[in-house]
């Protein structure tokens, strides 16, 4: 439907305008005299256009100069938007003297044009969880913004972010480093090792709040060890390479990381009841940048694509226990407990938009415990078994602080913890003299909901 006037014009009240499809305004005039949609009382006078409810799916747009798409002096009104709203050269909603005004975007919504009122209104965003979002607001009436996906927002005008670099720091932290743990410390009797991985780790959980976080999580890396001291106390010294990508809600968010750490490994420092204990200390530095899409009506799009980069510093310290339970018939049984606490530091980040912090600080704890089986199958090769629970939980950092605009606010990390259940199934064969090819599968499943696959390959040795 197109027009050169109002194309659709409301002077009665109690109105429901339902539109799945387009209406346009083409017209170049001012004042409201020519709107998509135009709702005011019969000639301009009082009693009419009251109560008005638009439903929309479809298009709704003003081409013409200084044309709104909605222009309303009715009171009470109710819009209720999941298509596009969009004023190439007025505003998108337009409030005259209208009083009592809701407007609800849902999912799917976009507009274009800024929100101009006179009077106060309503706005409730409920665009999804993982929707990021900037509508700016006009004229003298004054905004109260609802976000129902739970996140923190910033209203005059209105901005809201999916956080994911924060909601994420703690399982993105949990997946960078226990690749490194659990390298080390299968490794911890072998005097050089080279371990390769290739993980994906994914939600499919798409909440309707923003404490869970649809995501996929592409890591792949190399982890490396070799003795350095010799002794009745030996040290390694490790070194990982690894690089990422996370895309947290089908490309809303996507995070690319490449990174290193380095430290070394104290393998049988002491021997506790029948319990070896070795300890492990690095440090690693890695860079990112993030992609985000948001929602921003001063955009002619409607959207907008912005970007950021951060470098941060990660650090591991850590313990491991094993025990020997049993050796014969070539099933050898043991027990391996685990404690980790891991960091993160990021400083001076800001988006090339709106969104920025001065800092983040992220201390977790890891700790984990399995039971593992080793069978010799011949005098070259064995197989393996490792079941196990890990677990991570924020000790410090679950409130961040960033600004949006300008204007700083803080978020409490909901979800600060989660448990693992881990399976290892892998084998081992001697490519020569005291040196092992091996070659090995990872599957996890979270209470969260978190499934990681990982497989890995390299050789063992001991000299």
């Amino acid at each position: 439907m197109e027009g050169t006037d109002n194309v659709i014009s409301i002077e009665a009240n109690n109105v429901t305008v339902t539109n799945n499809g387009t209406i346009t305004t083409t017209g170049t005039q001012i004042d409201g005299a020519s709107s998509a949609i135009y709702i005011d009382a019969p000639g301009g006078g009082g009693g009419g256009g009251n109560n008005a409810i638009i439903f929309n799916t479809g298009t709704i747009s003003s081409t013409g100069l200084n044309t709104d798409a909605i222009y309303v002096k009715g009171n009470n009104l109710i819009i209720n938007n999941s298509g596009t709203i969009a004023s190439t050269s007025g505003s998108s909603i337009k409030l005259f003297g209208a009083t009592g005004a809701t407007i609800n975007l849902n999912e799917g919504s976009k507009l274009i044009g800024v929100i101009n009122s006179d009077n106060d209104y309503t706005l409730n965003m409920n665009v999804g969880a993982s929707k990021s979002y900037y509508i700016s607001s006009s004229g003298s009436g004054g905004m109260t913004v609802n976000d129902l996906d739970n996140r923190p927002i910033i209203s005059g005008s209105a901005y809201a972010v999916n956080i994911g670099s924060m909601e994420m720091a703690s399982e993105n932290l949990y997946q960078k480093t226990s690749n490194v743990i659990s390298a080390i410390d299968r490794n911890i009797n072998h005097t050089s090792w080279f371990h390769s991985y290739h993980q994906n780790a994914q939600r499919n959980a798409h909440g309707s709040s923003s404490a869970v976080r649809k995501f996929d999580n592409y890591q792949k890396g190399v982890t490396v060890g070799g003795l350095i001291e010799q002794s009745e106390t030996p040290l390694q010294l490790i070194v990982d390479l690894n690089e990422s990508e996370n895309n947290i809600d089908r490309g809303e968010h996507i995070i690319k990381s490449d990174g290193w750490m380095i430290g070394l490994a104290f393998p049988h420092v002491k021997t506790i009841d029948d319990y070896s204990l070795s300890l492990k200390s690095l440090v690693g530095v890695s860079s990112s940048q993030t992609f985000r899409k948001i929602l921003d009506n001063t955009s002619a799009t409607g959207e907008r694509i912005i970007t950021g980069d951060y470098h941060s510093f990660n650090t591991i310290l850590g313990a491991n226990l094993n025990k020997l339970v049993e050796s014969n018939n070539g099933l050898r049984t043991s027990f391996s407990y685990g404690i980790d606490i891991v960091s993160e530091r990021r400083k001076l980040y800001s988006e090339s938009l709106y969104f920025s912090y001065d800092k983040l600080h992220l201390i977790q704890l890891q700790p984990k415990a399995s039971y593992q089986w080793n069978y010799t199958v011949n005098d070259i090769s064995n197989t393996y078994v490792h079941l196990g629970l890990e677990a991570r939980e924020i000790i410090s950092g679950k409130t961040q602080y960033f600004s949006a605009n300008n204007t700083q606010t803080s978020y409490y990390v909901p979800n600060n913890n989660d448990v693992y259940k881990t399976i290892v199934i892998g084998f081992n064969s001697a490519i020569e003299d005291k040196m092992k090819f091996f070659a090995e599968v990872n599957a996890k499943h979270s209470s969260e909901e978190v499934i990681h696959y990982q497989a890995s390959i390299g050789f063992r040795a001991t000299f």
